[in-house]
This record gives structure tokens, C-alpha cells and sequence, in this order.
């Protein structure tokens, strides 16, 4: 099956009514009402060889990144993340005591620099690969999470900082696994140490300036028609428009890779994906500015169902392959 079809497979069994679920899910994160205010909750994992090798990541690496691609989730939604809670399937092999150090210690790293509390986990042994799922709570906006019902027409679409580079970081690291790690720090960085532009997504959400908001973690090739699948709206990106990095135009000039696929299919980047009314965009740059953040417009929101985005490959350059969990 694919990641879609299991999705929608879930979403029959989902909401029986019994508690105040505010969200539905294909948001970044549910939104759960409860006594007092609301709560923001999400979940990913990073499983051995599907998401990492450990011939390339560090436990402390490893352990940043597990935190990271959650808090993400709760930024796209323009909230604040408060809370983890770590499940780590260990093997054998690795359950040595400076390994599971080190993976703490990048988890404690990153939730200082989130300012988040681990509250507790669980811990189970596994027979073949290393998996680190956390489960991340936040709150919203006093303004409200930003939801992906509410793209318009019309609207603008933003992303932030470049794309692609953790792809070529990916890249970087597939060939030459950690010996790689001393050179072309910016993809490798990006790749092994996201750091999502949270506190942005909440401030856009704070001044009510966007009308959704997704982080990229798969790619603006799927990302984007993900965003849209609550909606019977489309878009068109300008690829050309998308912003890159001289790390990823050098990198794909070596190698005869068109660089606009990498920006396009690649994934991890966890900037964000934004839609707006074109009259905020001011506001939105004045605050990217605030926030030493640059925001490229990509394209716009179109009536009509599905993503315009024609791939011209530069002559004599090939194009990377979008990434998907369950195959083609």
C-alpha cells in the first residue's frame, strides 16, 4: 500500500466522538481541545536504514534530528512546542551505554534549543533496526492554529531559506558516508541538523498573516498536493523560481543534475511551505526580515484542481527521483 492509502484507511476509523478533536487529520499536527485551551500533538520516527544509516549519522545527530522534524510539525501549525515523549527500539548491538548517551544528549540539545521538557517515553528492544519515535505536544496561537482548510484562491505561495540542500546532503552522504562530513558542511548540516524556522511560523500565525502553512519534509512535490487535498483548489510553481543554494548548483553542475528537480522532489529541508493573500506580503517579508529569514514567492493558488509545475530540464542534466515510503 501506499502512505496515501493507509492514511485515508485511518481516517475511516478516526473520530468517534467521544473527545473535542478541533483538527482533522492531514494537518501537520491534531489540535485536541481540552479544560482550558487547546493542545497540539504529532508523532514521526527515524528508522535505520529507511530515514538514516549509522555509517553517516552520529547517536548525537540522530538524536537532534528526532526532536527537530517533530517541532516542525508543530511550527506549520503556528504553535509552540511544550513536551516529547521518546520511544526508542533499541538492538542488541547497540545497547551500550555511550551510545544511548550520546543519542540523549543530541535529544537534551535540541530540546533547549526549542525549549521543550522531555515528560517520559518508552523503551523496547528490537531484533534488527534502531528506531527513535517522538511524539511532540505544543500549544496554538492565541490567534488560532493555522489550518490547511483555509488555502484561498489566489494566494500566494511562499517558501522559506533555499531547498534541496538536505537532499545533496543526502547525496553527500550516501557516497562517502561520515568521511564526507569534514567538507560541504552546508547540505550535510542540513541534512543531519534541521533547524525549522519555528518561532517564524508562529509569529506568522500570531499577526494572522498566512492562510496555511506545511513544513517540507518530503518535498514541495508532495508536500504541496498534500496541502491542497482538503480543498478543491490547485496551484501552479514557477520552478524557476524556487530558491537555491550555491552548495546545491554547485554540487548538481558536477554532477549533471538539473538543480530545480533537487529543490523540487528533494526532501527534509523542513522550511516552510506558506499560502497567503498577496496584499500581506509586505508584512510577511518585514517579518522574515525581523527573524533574519529569506522568503521566496514560488507560485500562487489557482481554481483549478492540481499542481502546474513543468520540470525543463537543463540540457544535458537529469532529474533526481521524489522520495515515497511505500514505493513509486
Amino acid at each position: 500500500m501506499k502512505e496515501a492509502e493507509i492514511i485515508k484507511m485511518l481516517m475511516t476509523r478516526a473520530y468517534s466522538g467521544c473527545h473535542p478533536i478541533s483538527s482533522q487529520i492531514g494537518d501537520d499536527a491534531a489540535l485536541i481541545g481540552i479544560e482550558g485551551g487547546q493542545l497540539l500533538a504529532t508523532c514521526d520516527a527515524l528508522v535505520e536504514n529507511v530515514h538514516f544509516k549509522l555509517n553517516w549519522i552520529s547517536p548525537r545527530q540522530l538524536g537532534f534530528k528526532s526532536v527537530a522534524v517533530n517541532v516542525s510539525d508543530i511550527g506549520a501549525m503556528g504553535g509552540l512546542p511544550t513536551a516529547v515523549l521518546i520511544t526508542l527500539a533499541l538492538p542488541e548491538r547497540l545497547n551500550q551505554t555511550l551510545f544511548v548517551t550520546e543519542l540523549f544528549d543530541g535529544i537534551e540539545e535540541a530540546c533547549r534549543q526549542w525549549s521543550v521538557e522531555i515528560i517520559g517515553g518508552d523503551t523496547v528492544r528490537s531484533p534488527v533496526s534502531l528506531m527513535v519515535n517522538i511524539s511532540c505536544l505544543g500549544t496554538p496561537s492565541l490567534k488560532g492554529p493555522v489550518s490547511r482548510t483555509a488555502i484561498r484562491q489566489g494566494d500566494a505561495i511562499y517558501v522559506t531559506g533555499t531547498v534541496g540542500d538536505a537532499h545533496i546532503g543526502w547525496m553527500m552522504l550516501e557516497e562517502a558516508g561520515a568521511a564526507r562530513q569534514g567538507t560541504a558542511a552546508g547540505p550535510i548540516r542540513r541534512q543531519l541538523l534541521p533547524t525549522p524556522p519555528v518561532s517564524f511560523a508562529h509569529s506568522l500565525a500570531e499577526n494572522q498573516l498566512v492562510s496555511a502553512m506545511t513544513d517540507l519534509s518530503d518535498g514541495i512535490f508532495v508536500d504541496l498536493p498534500r496541502m491542497l487535498e482538503a480543498t478543491n483548489l490547485g496551484a501552479r510553481i514557477d520552478v524557476r523560481h524556487l530558491p537555491l543554494s550555491p552548495d546545491v548548483i554547485e554540487f548538481c553542475g558536477e554532477r549533471r543534475i538539473d538543480p530545480y528537480s533537487v529543490a523540487y522532489y528533494g526532501g527534509e529541508d523542513y522550511e516552510l511551505l506558506i499560502c497567503a493573500a498577496p496584499e500581506q506580503h509586505d508584512a510577511i517579508q518585514r517579518l522574515a526580515d525581523r527573524h533574519k529569514l529569506f522568503i521566496t514567492r514560488i507560485g500562487s493558488i489557482r481554481k483549478d484542481p492540481g499542481v502546474d509545475c513543468a520540470i525543463q530540464l537543463t540540457p544535458g542534466t537529469q532529474a533526481v527521483k521524489p522520495f515515497h515510503h511505500f514505493g513509486s
